[in-house]
């Protein structure tokens, strides 16, 4: 609610005032490549994610729904919502799933990751009982940026692939020891 309250309050500030507009960008989980080590904090979907490709459980998100946007993705509608005259004050872009295939939950983060990087031990869903049932929200999709403004979004292998690969670049994933390979890497 606190972001929703903000973006209307922004968007009255900027009616009042008359000269500029106060147009939000929304992102749900952001991933696609890291530049930097600074990329990962604890406890964050990356950091998470880092765990998986480390062979760990997820202990972090294994209960719901991973909707999943591009970093790039991210950026380039800035550069849209500047170009275009689409945007009117109070217009507000999710910039989440393109489709359905962005929208995973833990088992189906689990088999993409598999396919994606098939030498590495991939973790999953924690063992130890606790997840009881995955929360299928939130179930969104990037379409008005898409139609408004032409973005075209990136497909989720191609962002989890990037993500993972330039997660394992930077050190990211096991620290000194790596990702979890399935057998000796050579």
């Amino acid at each position: 609610m606190a972001k929703v309250i903000t973006d209307k309050m922004c968007a009255k500030l900027a009616a009042e005032d008359g000269t500029f507009d106060a147009i939000a960008v929304n992102p749900c989980v952001v991933l696609g490549p890291c530049m930097t080590t600074a990329h990962e904090l604890v406890g964050s979907w990356q950091w998470v994610l880092a765990r998986m490709l480390a062979g760990k459980p997820c202990i972090r998100g294994f209960q719901a729904l991973w909707n999943i946007c591009d970093v790039r993705d991210c950026g380039e509608i800035q550069a849209l919502i500047a170009e275009s005259s689409n945007p009117r004050n109070g217009s507000r872009y999710n910039i989440c799933a393109t489709d359905d295939s962005g929208e995973l939950n833990i088992f189906a983060l689990q088999a993409k990751l598999m396919r994606l990087f098939p030498d590495i031990m991939i973790g999953g869903a924690p063992e130890d009982g606790s997840l009881k049932r995955v929360h299928d929200g939130p179930r969104a999709h990037c379409d008005l940026a898409r139609s408004e403004l032409g973005l075209a979004t990136h497909h989720i292998d191609d962002t989890l692939k990037a993500r993972g690969d330039t997660m394992i670049k930077l050190g990211l994933v096991g620290g000194a020891k790596g990702p979890a390979y399935k057998a000796a890497k050579m």
